[in-house]
């Protein structure tokens, strides 16, 4: 059973699965028929179609696009401020982006691949040390039973 605080956190997370399983379908779609379209487009498409079959959007996946708008411009405020060191840039794509952005990194420079190595490495760190604090934590409050 799900603690009522935790509902609003389940949902959202229900959407972004959702939002990430259109992508994914979009990509295959595209890969499959040879589409000359990017997959994330194909995806919002199919998305959007299934939207428009249904007749509504559910609340609860308009609440959480909508706090994701919101703050889309965090993920290009270093491209329209202009940060182009390449320290800066390897550790913001290395939280980001992860694997694939820390290999894309070093193919092209290797000071702003290092930096995404060893900012990758610290969110490991960092998850594998908070996680299951948070999750003592939640339990202990009694938000997970």
């Amino acid at each position: 059973m799900v603690h009522p605080i935790m509902k609003p956190i389940a949902h959202g997370a229900c959407a972004i699965a959702a939002l990430f399983a259109f992508q994914f379908t979009g990509e295959a779609v595209v890969r499959m028929a040879g589409l000359p379209l990017p997959g994330p487009l194909a995806g919002m498409l199919l998305l959007f179609l299934a939207l428009a079959r249904r007749g509504k959007v559910p609340a609860s996946f308009e609440k959480t696009t909508r706090q994701l708008l919101q703050h889309f411009m965090l993920l290009l405020l270093p491209s329209i401020a202009g940060i182009n060191d390449p320290a800066v840039c390897g550790f913001a794509i290395g939280l980001t982006a992860h694997a694939i952005g820390t290999a894309r990194e070093l193919q092209f420079n290797a000071t702003a691949g290092a930096f995404a190595a060893l900012a990758m490495g610290l969110n490991g760190v960092a998850t594998a040390l908070l996680v299951p604090l948070a999750m003592g934590l939640f339990h202990a409050r009694g938000f997970l039973l």
